[in-house]
């Protein structure tokens, strides 16, 4: 019974120093690539913060070229609204003229495109109370302008 028992205690010492081998080898590996990941770690924040670095001045570009397609927009828009504003009081000027020297047909056909160009295209380009007020004014000349022209024409 004693050497049976002996046989048994140097197999599960065998046994167990093997396994404890095992265990303290698989110990170090694992301390090892705990160490690999605490380098990766630290690598991939340095990496971060490096295209952190870079990316801000990009993003800070990118806004600030955003902000100036905007104002371009704006101003573009501004630029065309004075546009649509100056030819259609030229296009006034041009109807008050032809009233003044007595062209009554180039007055109702100043009068039509004030009304059927120019005030619907002042009431397009602008959305603002001033460019509405302007086209307002300019129906309401247009109207007075072609009822005085066919008041005298019919008086002829």
């Amino acid at each position: 019974l004693e050497w049976v028992r002996r046989e048994k205690a140097e197999a599960v010492e065998r046994i167990c120093g093997e396994h404890h081998a095992s265990f303290t080898r698989a110990m170090r590996e694992l301390d090892g690539v705990r160490d690999g990941m605490r380098r990766l770690g630290t690598a991939a924040r340095a990496q971060d913060d490096a295209v952190a670095n870079a990316g801000g001045a990009l993003l800070r570009s990118l806004d600030e070229f955003e902000r100036a397609m905007a104002e371009e927009r704006s101003t573009n828009d501004a630029i065309d609204a004075v546009r649509a504003c100056a030819d259609a009081l030229r296009c006034a000027a041009s109807c008050d003229e032809a009233m003044a020297r007595g062209d009554l047909l180039r007055v109702i056909r100043r009068c039509d495109e004030i009304e059927t160009s120019h005030v619907p295209r002042l009431l397009n380009a602008v959305k603002s109370a001033g460019a509405s007020s302007l086209a307002d004014f300019l129906r309401v000349g247009a109207r007075r302008s072609r009822a005085k022209a066919e008041k005298l024409a019919h008086r002829a």
